[in-house]
């Protein structure tokens, strides 16, 4: 879908978001993408790429560490992309146009950062 972007809105959020889950330790990431997007969005999809990775480290009051990583990836649909009616749950699926897609300026928000990835 060259130009466009499957995003996932809300009519109480104040912007989109990529479709996005959590990979289980023993899960691998292409899977857990492939399967994330076809539930959120009902599109399949094949995975093209990492676009980025962020390592976080999070420790808790006794000390603790636990590593997580955020992780974008680039997909193209398998098929048409065409969206089931039956599609979304509380966020719909979208296609946007990245050369019509208005996000606010906001230079620290790591969700409007990771669209901007595939817009500018």
């Amino acid at each position: 879908m060259d130009g466009r972007l499957l995003l996932l809105e809300h009519e109480d959020a104040p912007y989109p978001t990529l479709p996005y889950g959590k990979v289980a330790p023993s899960d691998g990431w292409v899977a857990t993408t492939r399967a994330t997007v076809t539930d959120s969005t009902g599109v399949a999809v094949t995975v093209d790429g990492v676009h980025r990775v962020r390592h976080h480290t999070y420790r808790s009051e006794t000390g603790e560490e636990t590593t997580g990583y955020d992780v974008v990836v680039a997909a193209s649909p398998d098929g048409d992309g065409d969206i089931p009616a039956e599609s979304g749950q509380e966020w719909m699926p979208t296609w946007r146009d990245t050369a019509t897609l208005d996000l606010p300026d906001e230079p620290d928000n790591d969700v409007l950062n990771d669209i901007r990835l595939f817009v500018d």
